[in-house]
């Protein structure tokens, strides 16, 4: 359940903002400055910890739990 999940690391907060903003995986590597693999890892590694099916949910959650 999201109360038992592990907070999200600085990263992958960035990238869920962008992911709030409506970025595309490539936006949001070049905002951040980071590869897209990096950016998708971050996503998955978020989404994996949410329990989340989509970016967007992983973003939404991250933002209700006060994490972004």
């Amino acid at each position: 359940s999201l109360h038992d999940a592990l907070p999200i690391s600085q990263r992958e907060a960035d990238v869920l903002r962008e992911v709030e903003r409506g970025g595309t995986i490539a936006d949001i590597a070049r905002t951040l400055g980071l590869s897209q693999g990096t950016v998708r890892n971050h996503v998955s590694s978020a989404m994996l910890k949410m329990e989340a099916r989509t970016r967007a949910e992983a973003a939404s959650l991250a933002r209700a739990a006060g994490w972004l």
